[in-house]
Parts: structure tokens; sequence; C-alpha cells
């Protein structure tokens, strides 16, 4: 429990939650279970508690890479920054039944080095390399596996999120039975910053473009599931090394490795049905183009196969193995090592018991009760084979494209379908919009694109998630007929025009506001009103599209000022004639002329 003692100060965990065992560690740090009692029952979840730096050993290796003391708080800080911005992904994948449900987090700073603490919750589950140990995976499990793996990465595509780190330690196994894909983000943060620091690690399901530090794409995870699958068909040996029960050095599986990454092409597992070997053999082509493009383009492969042996009447053991799986799994998670005494935890002997209830050779002529026995066990083989062609689950939700584009201030609202049609048309739908900002949507589904941007459309039912990406476009792209400067006096007026194109939008409404009002108004038909000196910023807006104009307010000059001359002495008037008289002019030289100058 020394490990424990690390994180143990920050109990309680999100306010009630305490750490009850250390269930594993890792290159990126320490997973606990956790637990807390309310009302009577215990809830148990899973911690990953991280530690940056790991310890003063990561310090060193920092500082001896060329990284200052005085630049260590900037170099975490970068760090942790790239890990709240994976832990916001951990966010938006939560909910996904096969990915590994994110339920909260703390960041904690350090006291007494630059670093801090992260702590992650999550659902607690079976890490499938436990499981494996003591129940080797079936053909059917296999199959299982890479259909859940598949569409946690079917999921995850529609984000532009590249898993890169697909292997049994990251796989995990739910009480259902069900395999879930889990650590994304954060540990491959971590693992990058300190494999920048030192080659070491695993490569033994890392694709080549990978390891070569080339361009990739998202087949590198169906790439690594491949092998996953590869591995559990073939005792548990990767390829390239010997066959089974040959003895395996160390030697050896630097071999497999070099093998792989020259480009030679695998060997076939030792087990699996032609066609499940087929699609292994070209998720791990060594060429990329080679490869399965999507991750819906494989799973569709598998769920073709997984159909096909349901109508050889493999279903009903497949349940059956299914439910020993969920046994099995649980009693692994509770380290308990005798796990098989119970038969359940043998999940091929489960699917034995279960597909021998479909047994009905029994002869015609028995006494009336075997009869019954025999009618009964027809009717419950006829019920598995109807329930096993019952759709159990949503496969995709069709009638809206994964790229939309929608005009400012447009509503929309796809028609719906969920897959397998006719199953599930009352089942209800979440709709969430990630930014309000850009467009809402309201629990019919129905869109309205609120302002210029980009965001996501998440719908949810039964557990499967399907995102479209939603693009708001202006209506009006350019308005013209506006200075982009007015002068105005005080109380004078101007009349704004505004000409909107395309052609199709000229009609759209203009709205008119202006920065500050007390300077000048603008009415709803574009009236400019001067009100006092200054300046002010008028907006003119349509369909999407804004453009400014700078209104300068002046007041008015003064009046002309005149003078009356009649109640001036004689003297003066006469000195004023004579001078008018001698210019030769008529008499005015206008305002403020040299000669005025005398009247003053």
């Amino acid at each position: 429990m020394a490990e424990d003692n690390r994180y143990t100060k920050y109990e309680p965990f999100f306010g009630s939650w305490y750490i009850t065992r250390q269930i594993g560690k890792g290159a990126t740090g320490c997973v606990y279970e956790i637990e807390k009692e309310d009302f009577g029952e215990k809830y148990k979840a899973a911690l990953k508690a991280i530690s940056i730096p790991d310890g003063p050993e990561e310090i060193q290796s920092v500082l001896a890479s060329g990284v200052s003391r005085e630049d260590l708080v900037d170099y975490y800080g970068d760090l942790v920054g790239k890990l709240v911005s994976e832990i916001k992904f951990l966010a938006k994948l939560k909910g996904n039944s096969y990915i590994v449900s994110y339920e909260d987090h703390m960041i904690i700073p350090h006291e007494d080095d630059p670093g801090m603490d992260i702590l992650i919750k999550t659902e607690l589950l079976t890490p499938l390399i436990d499981y494996s140990i003591e129940h080797p995976l079936s053909e059917s499990d296999v199959l299982d596996l890479g259909i859940d793996i598949t569409r946690a990465l079917d999921f995850c595509s529609r984000y532009g999120i590249i898993h890169r780190d697909i292997k049994p330690e990251n796989i995990f196994m739910s009480p259902g039975g069900d395999y879930k894909l889990g650590d994304f983000g954060v540990a491959k943060v971590l693992e990058e910053s300190r494999r920048s620091l030192s080659r070491k690690g695993t490569y033994t399901y890392m694709s080549p473009e990978v390891f070569y530090g080339n361009k990739y794409d998202a087949s590198v995870d169906l790439y690594s599931l491949g092998l996953v699958m590869y591995k559990y068909l073939n005792y548990g040996r990767n390829p390239f090394m010997p066959a089974y029960p040959a003895k395996v050095s160390l030697d050896d599986m630097e071999n497999s490795f070099t093998e792989r990454m020259t480009g030679k092409p695998l060997p076939e597992p030792a087990e699996g049905s032609p066609e499940l070997k087929r699609i292994i053999l070209r998720a791990c082509e060594y060429e990329p183009g080679n490869r399965y493009q999507s991750a819906g383009e494989m799973l569709a492969d598998l769920e073709a196969l997984r159909y096909r042996e349901a109508g050889r009447g493999t279903e009903a053991g497949r349940s059956g193995a299914k439910a020993g799986k969920r046994g099995a799994a649980a009693a692994v998670r509770n380290g308990s090592a005798n796990s098989r005494r119970n038969g359940a935890a043998d999940p091929d002997h489960a699917g034995r018991n279960a597909g021998d209830a479909t047994d009905t050779t029994a002869p015609l002529n028995i006494k009336k009760r075997h009869i019954a026995i025999f009618i009964a066990a027809i009717l419950v083989a006829f019920g598995v084979g109807v329930y096993a062609t019952i759709p159990k689950e949503v496969t995709d939700i069709t009638g809206i494209d994964s790229e939309v584009r929608l005009y400012y201030d447009e509503t929309f609202t796809p028609e719906y379908q969920l897959e397998p049609e006719g199953w599930f048309d009352d089942e209800p739908i979440e709709f969430d919009s990630s930014d309000d900002k850009v467009f809402t949507v309201n629990t019919e589904g129905e869109l309205t694109a609120v302002s210029i941007g980009e965001a996501d459309l998440t719908m949810t039912t039964k557990g499967y998630t399907e995102v479209s990406h939603i693009e708001v476009e202006p209506k009006v792209t350019s308005i013209t007929g506006i200075d982009k400067a007015y002068d105005l006096q005080t109380g004078a007026t101007a009349e704004l025009e505004p000409v909107l194109a395309p052609e199709e939008f000229a009609g759209e409404p203009v709205t008119y506001t202006a920065k500050d009002s007390s300077v000048a108004s603008v009415a709803e038909d574009g009236t400019v009103t001067a009100l006092k000196a200054g300046t002010t910023t008028l907006t003119i807006a349509a369909g999407g599209t804004s453009i400014q104009a700078e209104v300068t307010v002046t007041d008015p000059p003064p009046p002309p000022v005149t003078y009356n001359n009649s109640g001036s002495s004689s003297k003066k008037s006469s000195k004023s004639s004579s001078k008018s008289g001698s210019s030769g002019g008529s008499g005015s030289k206008g305002y403020f002329s040299n000669e005025d100058d005398e009247h003053f």
C-alpha cells in the first residue's frame, strides 16, 4: 500500500471516494479501485493517478535534454495544458457503449516541484490482459472483440481521434461481457513526452509508419487491432514467432518485430475461420493503402461474418459463452484465483451447455412426459432461433450526412431513421449541440443556425452515437452601397441604402445598430440622425454578414455676425462712408474685412 499513500492525502476523492486497493501500474501511472458508501450501498469505480513529473529521475532526464531549471515550470505547464485538452476529448467520448466511460477528474499542483497530480475517475472494468491469462479467448470471443473495438474506433473517427495505442492492456471487459477501448489521450501525451527522452517502450502492436515516423492516418489503429486479434488466435504469439508449443526466446521476439517492419507478409494465425483470417490479414497489411480505410469498413466485414455464423446456428452457444464471460470477468476483477469453480467462468463450457439445449433427437415413441420435454425443447430451440434474428441494438442513424451545411438563420430537421429499420422506430433520440452559439437543437431534432461557425451535432440512442459536423455559412456574402465614413452636422440625416449579394438573398432583412446612439441614431429603415458632436460606428448586418461605417457629427458653424451702423456717431458714419466712397467699391467688403476692423 506504499503507492496508495502517495495519493491518499487527497481523500476523499471527488467528495466521497476512498482507495481500497491498487489494481494496476503502468508506464504512465497507477490504477486504483476506489469505493464510496451511500445509504448502506457500496459503489466502486477506477481511479487512474498520474504524477507529473513521475519522479526526480524524470526531472534529471528533462534537464539533461537541454531544458534549464528556470524553464521547468513552463515545460511542465505546457505538458499539463496538452493533458487538459486530451481530457476534454475523454468527456466527448463519454456514454459510448464500447469506450471506457470517463466520469470526473482532478488536477492538483505539487507543493515541492513544478509538476502536478492528475486523477481521472472512470468506470471499473476488467483488463483484457488479466482476463485472457486465465480464460483463453475462443474464435467467437476474438470476433466479438474485433466488432466491439471497431465500433469504438468508428465512433472516434467522427471526432478525428486516432488512438494510436491499441493493445490488450488498453482493452477492458464490461460487466455485460462487452469489450471496451480505454486509455485515450492522456497516456499517449505522457508516453510521447517521455519517449522523447528515451526511445524505450513496447512496439509490439505498432504500425510501420508510426515506428518510422512517417505520415499516418486512422488505419494505424486498425493495424494494431488486427495484431491483437492475431495474437489471440495464435496461442498468444505475434507473427513470425515460433509455432506453439515451441519455446520463445528474446531473440525470437526481436526477430518478430524486425520481420514486420521490413514488410514481410504475415503468415496466417494458427486458429480461426478462413473469413476471419482474411479480415485480420487485411487489417495488418504493411502498405496503408492495402488495409481497411476506415473502421466502418472493417466493422461491416466483421458483422457480416457474425451474421453468417448466427445463420449457422451458433448464436445460442455465443449467448451462453457471453454469459460465462460476464461471470469470469467479475471473478478476475475481484481478484479470485478460483473463478472456474462455479462453471460459469468457463465460456466454452457455458456455450456448450447452451447449445445442448437445442438437442431434439429423442425418439418419438417415448413416454408422454418425455414427449412433453421433447416438444418443450423444440419450442426453446425455436425461441432461441427467433431471438437470434432479433436485432439487439441500433447499428446506425440515417437521414443526416456526416457533414451538413446550413445557412445563417436557417432551420433544418432531417428525417431520422434508426437501423435496423422497423425495429427501433419509437426509440427516443437525444440531441446535443457542441456549441449553442453556432446552432441550437431542440428535443425533436430541429436545428436552428444562429451564427456563422462550425460545431458538432451528437445523436444518441440505445448506446449508439452518431456525430454530424454542422457548418453554418452566411446567406449574404457581401454588402455594398455603404460609405466607409459619413460626416454630418447636428440635426442632419442620411439615408443608408445597402445592396445585398448574391441576388437570391437581396431581400434579406437588414439590421442597423449604432455603437453610441447618443451621437447618432439609426432607424429600422436605415435613416441616420445626427444628435450631438462626436464619433460613432454603425453596423449594417444581413444574412450573417455585416459591415461597418463611421459617422462623425459636428456642430454647425455659428450664424453670421452683422453690425447695424445706424446708432453710430455721425463722425464715424461719415468716416466710414468716405472710406467706402473712396474705395470705389460697393460699400461692402464682407464680414470681418479689414475695413470692418475699424468698427471695434
